[in-house]
């Protein structure tokens, strides 16, 4: 006898209740309680109440009624439930768009809600049509009100949400959900993690993603704490593990891809188990689950409740739960549906399959939404009527996956009906990204395949494309992400004359995939006139980025290819067993051919590549600088790199020390350059909310012409600033001169344009003490003056000293011309002297997090400047301020240097356990912890930095004892003329800031670029 459907319990509960009624018992039994928490700003579940109540109110007002659907554009902040909660209020549908979606996109999007009101955040810069009703909230511009909007009370047929999925059409489809379901799957969660007290939630997916409903919503629903984590551009795990810590987060939840990424990195570091003591329940649903994974961390962490779920948007988030238990080591199912909702699995007739069988699933009951908005064609194609009489409802809806029911009742998950795959959790309809692909005018024909990784069970998307003539493939990637969000740009292209297609003319998508294979296969025929150096890095090259189609002459990089896997090429390499391969030998020649022939035969200086330098100095013949006038100059201060660690305290800096307006570029798209900014300040403890008043954040690009700025944008930067002060700079001790020049260089070019615009302007250029060759060649027969610089002939090894050397030398000619500048070159700045707050990007701080990670420390006797990074932004600031005569320049470093071995003797001091090591058995021990960490561990990048004990027995070659080689005379005369507040860092001092930067040494991740 066979099944027809696998139900869930069916409970009947009043039809009347919905979330905002479970809200509201919240608020009255405990109203202070804190609701809402993000970076250090929190809200009360009356504040959050009350100013719901407002904003419900101004929508009213604006029109929106029960069942409209209105866009909130609103990214991770204390406004997101805000405007969430009051189109609820409402009985209105809230549709989540990422500002950082490509404003076309935004638009279509916009186009397709049809609501004439939407909802922005405050820091939301985009422009949009007059049409529109733009309703801008800040939470701390919203006064309170308890009193209940007179609206019908909100029941469960009501809609609450759509979310947008991709569509296979190149249109995302807006799918619509009701309030019956979400309270019926908040229901159940109440049930299934009762154990979990307290509630405190991370919202750890991104908002215009289903799961964070139930992160938000459902958490407040049951007197929870959700906390919001700023919002970045990239993969943290290090950060997230932190923030759980930090929090005492008790449950959230993963995508299976991020999942195996933790329960790697936590294995490979006790501390970090640690950190997630405080996890009870852990989710984890979007995609197939990894078994080894999780038997990782259920060692690791045996305490936390692990559940798989599954269910797509179309059905409330998800109506599929399983307990992960000790049975499931081997395999672990979807699970069972929860309290009323049904699942079925069906052959191609639309026939229940036996047991064991294999078919598609159809999902019925409480659970089910209301198709996609403005779509009835697509709604009636997905939400099929429902033939089966023990599933109640009318209706079921086909998932297009498929799936098996094992002896027990529990459904396994087996693959894709159609052409959506999963990247990362996220659901992708890879017809939408070749919709995209043809619309551009050289390609005639693309398909987009998924292909294994093979490492964390992750996926790539892989484009076929059909061109009517060669188009570079970074065009292409530029194309699609003017369209497309980050995580559905392709991986990796391939050109091919036509597409192969099936007997019934469809594209042949399995022929594809195997044509990749049939590379791989080429590629072992070329194995053949390859020597054995070029086989030996061909393997390690394919093993490091988990592809066997890498080729002779293929990119490193283009490839997917960053410095960890670099590394992973570099470590343990020689070339022809004599000459070892560094990390940095794979930058310069990323290609298996070019590495093989060229790395044999370089030379020490190798980083000194072919490039006529006195060329790479001349200015640009359509700059022209101003005659000096007598014109008074705009008051208004124009700032670069102010998300740095010196920029952000330079600018707070600026901010207290003049009343000045500042403009701050910062490179980021439209809609999130402020709030970058904010947290750039607030990350270092120099946020005050009154900077809101005088600080402007535009997004730019310096690698483009006028900083990739609108014509009027740049117009109007021209007419109101009258100082520039140019701190930004590309950072990466592994890259060479061709990769920081775009940012270094020319950035700097397009710098010194804007100064030269007949307004005059002060030109204030952030250098270093590194534009001169002083790690390489030893003693010197003077210390170097302000006044010396940089020469061309004898440029510092590494490419960012040498693109600081260029762009300094151009300034300084433009200032020959008549442009007003001033330098300051800047030595190893060091911990702030107030918050011991230091930057974790630098070597010496990967240095220090090093030696505590491991517990021991290189004997060595080296000395550096460190200086407190607060004194150089003051001294920088005075500068700005006070109109000092340009034309100078100054060594801003502080009078004493800073023993390594003091340093250490200081945080021993503070407690830290640490003994000491040769140095040849410090990278002994740095390169076995290095091979037995995670990818993204901080000893890895130290490894690709430090010099190998055969090349040097010491890291006086990576750290520079700035006061035995330079001379400060004009800082020194700015100092006794000026009310600088400078303090230095000495012996009396330096305990008490590694006291409070111990903390931040341990737990800063130290990262290279």
């Amino acid at each position: 006898m066979t099944d027809v459907s696998i139900p869930g319990h069916r409970i009947t509960c009043s039809v009347s209740l919905t979330i905002l009624d479970l809200f509201y018992e919240q608020v009255r039994a405990d109203s202070k309680k804190v609701a809402i928490r993000y970076g250090d700003e929190e809200l009360s579940y009356q504040a959050l109440n009350a100013k719901a109540n407002t904003l419900a109110t101004r929508l009213q007002i604006s029109g929106v009624r029960r069942g409209d659907a209105v866009p909130v554009i609103i990214g991770n902040s204390l406004e997101l439930p805000i405007a969430w909660l009051s189109l609820v209020k409402l009985g209105a549908v809230f549709v989540p768009f990422d500002p950082d979606w490509p404003h076309k996109r935004i638009d279509t999007s916009l186009e397709q809600v049809g609501s004439r009101t939407i909802i922005v955040g405050d820091r939301v810069e985009a422009i949009f049509g007059a049409d529109l009703d733009v309703l801008k909230v800040n939470s701390k511009d919203l006064v309170g009100s308890d009193h209940r909007l007179a609206i019908e009370k909100v029941v469960p047929d009501d809609l609450i949400y759509g979310f947008f999925t991709s569509g296979s059409t190149g249109q995302p489809k807006c799918a619509l959900n009701r309030h019956l379901g979400i309270f019926n799957r908040f229901q159940y969660m109440t049930k299934n993690f009762s154990e979990c007290k307290p509630k405190t939630v991370l919202l750890n997916s991104r908002h215009v993603f289903d799961p964070s409903v139930w992160q938000i919503l459902w958490t407040l629903s049951v007197g929870g704490e959700v906390v919001i984590p700023e919002q970045v551009g990239h993969l943290d795990l290090a950060g997230l593990i932190d923030l759980i810590h930090k929090r005492a987060i008790t449950m959230t939840d993963f995508v299976p891809s991020i999942f195996n990424a933790l329960a790697e990195l936590i294995d490979s570091d006790p501390l970090l188990v640690k950190k997630l003591s405080s996890l009870q329940c852990l989710l984890i649903g979007g995609e197939a689950i990894n078994v080894k994974a999780v038997n990782k961390f259920r060692r690791l962490l045996p305490h936390v409740h692990l559940t798989n779920t599954y269910g797509p948007t179309e059905a409330s988030i998800g109506m599929v739960f399983h307990d992960i238990c000790e049975e499931d080591s081997v395999d672990i199912p979807l699970g069972s549906p929860i309290d009323n909702t049904y699942l079925a699995i069906l052959d191609e007739q639309l026939r229940p399959v036996p047991p064991g069988q294999i078919g598609e699933i159809f999902i019925g009951g409480d659970c089910l939404g209301c198709g996609y908005l403005g779509d009835p064609e697509k709604t009636r194609a997905a939400f099929i009527p429902n033939h089966i009489s023990e599933i109640p409802g009318q209706t079921l809806y086909r998932t297009g996956d498929l799936g098996r029911q094992d002896k027990q009742g529990k459904i396994h998950f087996c693959g894709r009906l159609d052409n959506q795959t999963k990247i990362n959790g996220v659901r992708i309809e890879v017809g939408e990204i070749e919709n995209v692909l043809v619309r551009h005018e050289s390609v005639n024909d693309a398909v987009v395949v998924p292909v294994e990784l093979g490492a964390l069970d992750r996926k790539k998307l892989c484009a076929f494309i059909v061109s009517q003539n060669s188009v570079p493939v970074d065009v292409l990637k530029s194309h699609l992400a003017t369209l497309l969000p980050e995580y559905m740009l392709p991986s990796e292209f391939v050109f091919c004359s036509s597409l192969p297609l099936t007997s019934n003319g469809k594209v042949d998508r399995q022929t594809l995939i195997n044509s990749l294979k049939s590379r791989q296969e080429t590629g072992a025929e070329e194995l053949e006139s390859m020597s054995t150096v070029e086989k030996e890095l061909l393997n390690k090259f394919r093993c490091a980025l988990g592809n066997d189609r890498i080729g002779l002459d293929d990119n490193f990089f283009e490839f997917g290819g960053d410095s960890l896997s670099a590394l992973e090429v570099a470590l343990g390499s020689k070339l022809n067993d004599k000459v070892d391969l560094e990390v940095s030998d794979v930058y310069v020649w990323p290609t298996v051919r070019t590495l093989a022939n060229s790395a044999l035969q370089r030379v020490q200086a190798e980083s000194k590549i072919d490039i006529d330098w006195e060329q790479e100095c001349r200015l640009a013949n359509d700059i022209r600088v101003p005659s000096r006038s007598n014109r008074t100059s705009p008051e208004t201060i124009f700032v670069t790199g102010a998300t740095g660690f010196v920029g952000a305290h330079l600018l707070s800096a600026l901010l207290q020390s003049s009343s000045s307006p500042i403009i701050a570029l910062v490179r980021n798209g439209y809609t999130s350059a402020f709030e970058r900014c904010r947290s750039a300040l607030a990350r270092y403890a120099m946020w005050d909310d009154t900077f809101a008043q005088r600080l402007k954040v535009i997004p730019g690009d310096l690698t483009k012409p006028n900083l990739g700025l609108e014509p009027n944008r740049w117009q109007e930067l021209e007419r109101s600033i009258g100082s520039i002060v140019h701190c930004a700079a590309m950072v990466d001790l592994l890259r060479g001169y061709a990769q920081h020049r775009p940012h270094n260089v020319i950035g700097t070019v397009e710098i010194i344009r804007l100064a030269s615009s007949q307004i005059p302007k002060h030109l204030h250029y952030v250098s270093t003490l590194s534009v001169f060759d002083i790690a390489h060649n030893g003693q010197t027969p003077e210390l170097i003056k302000e006044t010396d610089v940089p020469d061309l002939a004898n440029l510092p090894l590494g490419g960012y000293q040498q693109s600081k050397s260029i762009a300094e030398t151009l300034v300084r000619r433009a200032g020959s011309e008549g442009l007003a500048i001033t330098i300051h070159r800047l030595g190893e700045v060091g911990p702030s002297s107030k918050t011991g707050l230091s930057n974790s990007k630098s070597l010496l701080n990967l240095l220090l997090a090093g030696c505590v990670q491991m517990g021991i420390y290189p004997t060595s006797s080296f000395c550096f400047d460190w200086t407190p990074v607060d004194s150089v932004a003051n001294a920088m600031a005075y500068c700005i301020t006070h109109s000092i005569e340009p034309g100078k320049t100054f060594h801003l470093m502080q009078q004493r240097s800073i023993s390594f071995l003091q340093v250490m003797e200081a945080m021993i001091a503070a407690g830290i356990p640490l003994r000491d090591v040769s140095y040849s058995e410090f990278w002994t021990r740095l390169e076995e912890g290095a091979r037995s960490h995670h990818s993204s561990s901080d000893l890895t990048l130290l490894l690709a930095l430090l010099p190998r004990p055969s090349k040097s027995n010491n890291l006086t070659a990576m750290l520079v004892d700035a006061q035995r080689f330079y001379r400060r005379d004009n800082f020194e005369q700015l100092l006794r003329k000026s009310s600088i507040c400078f303090s230095e860092l000495d012996e009396r001092t330096l305990s008490e800031v590694v006291s409070r930067a111990q903390s931040s040494v341990v737990s800063e991740s130290a990262v290279v670029n």
